[in-house]
């Protein structure tokens, strides 16, 4: 089931990959003369993030990351334990770091690297994600001197496993071009889908909304939710309220049905202002991950 509906998110939300990064400001490293960490997902290419120049191996090492000022909401419910990788200290060196919060749970279908056009570069590039800011898999190890170029793009494929938290760790720094000393990144996209997900809202009761299409009989439940998965137009719909839990029921596939809420400044899936029906018929919602009000 779990790999059949892998495909059904396929065949829907590839057509509807955006830049997740855009526009989420990231934290690392080191912010250099002025040269802050939204400039690497600005969606401007003449604007770059670099790190500090390195600095002596007496020094304490730059890439100590302090605990982080989340820009979009924290990753876990107590800042104490937000956790990052456990990095290395290379030999006279520091690896330069980004790590951006994409505000939700998401499918990562590939990300594209813009060298820096003034100064800076790296040799080997490693990916990490997490879900939960404490858990970081790695991704992939990359090294090659391509993004030692100026003004150059790398193309980077996704991975399968869902995605909240995005770490890159540069290493080996640029020698012989720009200006030494420094990682560089002009601009980081990370192109992807937010998880959607059909999730049971009211057992009894149903929102009467727009119906989508003539209601249907005899419908197996799984299959239902499937259909509404794959109709971005759907927002969900009514189902007979003895078989909420499975096996086959009628109802009415619904529109124009969608609303959020906030509570204690999360936002969370609610109803619109419509009436409700009650007795005989749930409601199964489709809930989108991140809310698709947020920048709007």
């Amino acid at each position: 089931m779990r790999a059949w509906l892998a495909l059904v998110w396929l065949a829907t939300a590839r057509a509807q990959l955006t830049n997740l990064a855009l526009g989420r400001v990231p934290f690392g490293s080191a912010e250099s003369y002025a040269q802050g960490f939204e400039k690497v997902t600005d969606g401007d290419l003449t604007s770059q993030w670099s790190s500090h120049a390195r600095p002596p191996v007496t020094t304490r090492p730059a890439w100590r990351i302090p605990e982080p000022a989340f820009v979009q909401a924290p990753p876990v419910a107590s800042v104490a334990t937000w956790r990052l990788p456990d990095f290395k200290e290379m030999l006279g060196d520091y690896p330069g770091v980004l790590l951006v919060d994409l505000g939700a749970p998401s499918q990562i279908d590939h990300m594209r690297l813009y060298s820096a056009v003034e100064a800076g570069g790296f040799e080997t590039l490693k990916v990490y994600r997490s879900v939960d800011g404490l858990s970081w898999p790695l991704v992939r190890a990359e090294s090659n001197r391509f993004h030692c170029s100026p003004g150059v793009m790398s193309h980077h494929h996704g991975w399968p496993e869902e995605t909240r938290y995005v770490l890159l760790e540069m290493q080996d720094r640029c020698s012989g071009v720009h200006r030494p000393g420094r990682f560089a990144v002009a601009e980081w996209e990370i192109w992807g889908a937010p998880r959607v997900e059909m999730v049971p809202f009211l057992w009894r009761s149903w929102p009467k909304c727009m119906d989508l299409q003539p209601c249907f009989a005899y419908s197996e439940l799984e299959q239902t939710k499937r259909s509404c998965l794959a109709d971005d137009a759907c927002d969900g719909f009514s189902f007979s309220s003895e078989r909420m839990k499975g096996g086959s029921g009628s109802g009415c596939f619904k529109t124009r049905c969608r609303g959020y809420e906030e509570v204690n400044g999360t936002e969370r899936l609610a109803l619109p202002p419509v009436p409700l029906g009650r007795g005989s018929f749930g409601y199964w919602a489709k809930r989108r991950w991140p809310w698709p009000f947020i920048g709007a």
